[in-house]
Protein backbone atom coordinates (compact mmCIF):
# COMPACT_ATOMS: atom_id res chain seq x y z
CA UNK A 1 0.00 0.00 0.00
CA UNK A 2 1.35 3.41 -1.15
CA UNK A 3 1.67 6.66 1.22
CA UNK A 4 -0.27 8.93 1.27
CA UNK A 5 0.31 12.41 0.70
CA UNK A 6 -1.76 15.97 1.52
CA UNK A 7 -0.01 17.99 -0.73
CA UNK A 8 -0.54 21.29 -2.45
CA UNK A 9 -0.62 21.87 -6.26
CA UNK A 10 -0.63 24.63 -8.45
CA UNK A 11 -2.72 24.88 -11.71
CA UNK A 12 -0.68 24.97 -14.11
CA UNK A 13 -2.91 24.32 -17.29
CA UNK A 14 -6.70 23.92 -17.71
CA UNK A 15 -8.07 22.88 -21.23
CA UNK A 16 -11.29 23.41 -21.22
CA UNK A 17 -13.20 20.76 -24.10
CA UNK A 18 -16.25 23.10 -24.33
CA UNK A 19 -18.56 19.85 -23.70
CA UNK A 20 -18.74 19.82 -19.92
CA UNK A 21 -14.78 18.42 -19.66
CA UNK A 22 -11.70 20.14 -18.60
CA UNK A 23 -8.65 18.92 -17.96
CA UNK A 24 -6.79 20.37 -14.92
CA UNK A 25 -2.66 19.73 -15.31
CA UNK A 26 -1.27 20.55 -11.60
CA UNK A 27 1.93 20.87 -10.38
CA UNK A 28 3.04 19.73 -6.69
CA UNK A 29 4.43 22.73 -4.59
CA UNK A 30 7.65 21.86 -2.44
CA UNK A 31 7.73 18.22 -3.35
CA UNK A 32 7.87 15.89 -5.39
CA UNK A 33 5.11 13.90 -7.41
CA UNK A 34 4.87 11.01 -5.24
CA UNK A 35 4.25 7.36 -7.15
CA UNK A 36 1.01 7.02 -8.67
CA UNK A 37 -0.38 3.86 -9.92
CA UNK A 38 -2.53 3.72 -12.97
CA UNK A 39 -6.09 3.31 -11.98
CA UNK A 40 -5.65 5.45 -8.41
CA UNK A 41 -7.59 8.95 -7.44
CA UNK A 42 -7.09 11.69 -5.51
CA UNK A 43 -9.41 13.82 -2.82
CA UNK A 44 -9.80 17.55 -3.92
CA UNK A 45 -10.75 20.45 -1.81
CA UNK A 46 -13.09 22.58 -3.60
CA UNK A 47 -12.63 26.02 -1.84
CA UNK A 48 -14.20 27.98 -4.42
CA UNK A 49 -17.93 26.75 -3.52
CA UNK A 50 -19.69 27.41 -0.33
CA UNK A 51 -21.91 24.19 -0.23
CA UNK A 52 -19.13 21.85 -1.18
CA UNK A 53 -18.01 20.53 2.10
CA UNK A 54 -16.36 17.03 1.03
CA UNK A 55 -13.81 16.80 -0.79
CA UNK A 56 -14.06 15.60 -4.62
CA UNK A 57 -12.69 11.63 -5.75
CA UNK A 58 -10.97 12.11 -9.32
CA UNK A 59 -9.53 9.56 -11.20
CA UNK A 60 -5.70 10.19 -12.19
CA UNK A 61 -5.54 10.96 -15.98
CA UNK A 62 -2.09 10.94 -16.32
CA UNK A 63 1.11 11.43 -14.87
CA UNK A 64 4.18 13.14 -16.36
CA UNK A 65 7.35 12.52 -13.58
CA UNK A 66 9.48 14.69 -16.06
CA UNK A 67 7.60 18.06 -15.84
CA UNK A 68 6.10 17.16 -12.70
CA UNK A 69 2.40 17.48 -13.71
CA UNK A 70 -0.84 15.77 -12.70
CA UNK A 71 -3.73 15.30 -15.50
CA UNK A 72 -7.21 15.37 -14.05
CA UNK A 73 -9.65 14.88 -16.37
CA UNK A 74 -12.59 16.30 -14.60
CA UNK A 75 -16.81 15.82 -15.91
CA UNK A 76 -18.46 19.46 -14.43
CA UNK A 77 -21.91 17.29 -12.98
CA UNK A 78 -22.31 19.42 -10.19
CA UNK A 79 -21.53 22.68 -7.99
CA UNK A 80 -18.10 21.10 -6.41
CA UNK A 81 -16.82 19.69 -10.32
CA UNK A 82 -18.51 23.12 -11.78
CA UNK A 83 -15.90 25.02 -9.34
CA UNK A 84 -12.92 22.32 -10.23
CA UNK A 85 -13.64 23.28 -14.16
CA UNK A 86 -13.43 26.91 -13.06
CA UNK A 87 -9.98 26.64 -11.66
CA UNK A 88 -7.45 29.15 -13.08
CA UNK A 89 -3.97 28.86 -13.98
CA UNK A 90 -2.06 29.85 -10.89
CA UNK A 91 -4.79 28.83 -8.70
CA UNK A 92 -3.50 26.65 -5.45
CA UNK A 93 -5.48 23.07 -4.68
CA UNK A 94 -4.85 20.75 -1.92
CA UNK A 95 -4.71 16.85 -2.87
CA UNK A 96 -4.86 13.90 -0.48
CA UNK A 97 -3.00 11.12 -3.17
CA UNK A 98 -2.59 8.69 -3.91
CA UNK A 99 -6.05 6.73 -3.07
CA UNK A 100 -6.73 3.48 -4.05
CA UNK A 101 -5.65 -0.09 -5.35
CA UNK A 102 -4.67 1.15 -8.31
CA UNK A 103 -4.72 -1.80 -11.26
CA UNK A 104 -1.88 -4.05 -11.20
CA UNK A 105 0.07 -5.41 -14.40
CA UNK A 106 -0.99 -8.91 -15.87
CA UNK A 107 1.39 -11.49 -14.97
CA UNK A 108 1.20 -13.24 -18.31
CA UNK A 109 1.87 -11.24 -21.05
CA UNK A 110 -0.52 -11.22 -24.50
CA UNK A 111 -0.22 -9.76 -27.82
CA UNK A 112 -2.42 -6.68 -26.80
CA UNK A 113 -4.46 -5.54 -24.00
CA UNK A 114 -7.69 -3.88 -24.30
CA UNK A 115 -8.53 -1.22 -22.25
CA UNK A 116 -12.37 0.10 -22.64
CA UNK A 117 -13.80 3.07 -21.39
CA UNK A 118 -16.34 5.95 -21.95
CA UNK A 119 -16.97 9.51 -21.38
CA UNK A 120 -15.12 10.31 -18.11
CA UNK A 121 -14.64 6.70 -17.58
CA UNK A 122 -11.76 7.11 -19.74
CA UNK A 123 -9.80 9.13 -17.41
CA UNK A 124 -7.67 6.20 -16.05
CA UNK A 125 -6.76 5.04 -18.89
CA UNK A 126 -4.66 6.89 -20.64
CA UNK A 127 -1.97 6.72 -17.83
CA UNK A 128 -2.79 2.45 -17.19
CA UNK A 129 -2.09 2.19 -21.31
CA UNK A 130 1.47 4.78 -20.90
CA UNK A 131 2.52 1.83 -18.04
CA UNK A 132 1.49 -1.06 -19.34
CA UNK A 133 3.14 0.15 -23.15
CA UNK A 134 6.24 0.97 -20.60
CA UNK A 135 6.06 -2.51 -19.57
CA UNK A 136 6.22 -4.12 -22.59
CA UNK A 137 2.92 -4.47 -23.48
CA UNK A 138 0.66 -3.52 -26.61
CA UNK A 139 -2.49 -1.75 -24.98
CA UNK A 140 -5.28 -1.14 -27.46
CA UNK A 141 -8.18 1.43 -27.05
CA UNK A 142 -12.03 0.95 -27.41
CA UNK A 143 -13.22 4.76 -26.54
CA UNK A 144 -17.10 5.62 -26.00
CA UNK A 145 -19.72 8.39 -25.37
CA UNK A 146 -23.03 9.47 -25.73
CA UNK A 147 -21.37 11.95 -28.32
CA UNK A 148 -18.85 12.61 -30.63
CA UNK A 149 -17.53 15.18 -28.71
CA UNK A 150 -17.32 12.92 -25.05
CA UNK A 151 -14.53 10.95 -26.90
CA UNK A 152 -11.66 13.13 -25.38
CA UNK A 153 -7.71 12.76 -25.87
CA UNK A 154 -8.06 10.86 -28.63
CA UNK A 155 -4.33 12.11 -29.72
CA UNK A 156 -2.96 11.17 -26.67
CA UNK A 157 -4.82 7.36 -26.54
CA UNK A 158 -3.15 7.66 -30.39
CA UNK A 159 0.39 7.88 -29.32
CA UNK A 160 0.14 5.54 -26.68
CA UNK A 161 -1.72 2.32 -28.48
Amino acid sequence: MSKKHLMDFRVAEVDSFGNGYSLLKLSPIGEEMPLIMGGQFVNIQVNKSKNTFLRRPISVNFVDYEQQLLWLLVKDAGEGTHALCQAEVGETLNLLLPLGRGFSVPAQKEDSILLIGGGVGTAPMLYWGKILKDNGYNPRFLLGGRKESDLLELDEFRQIG
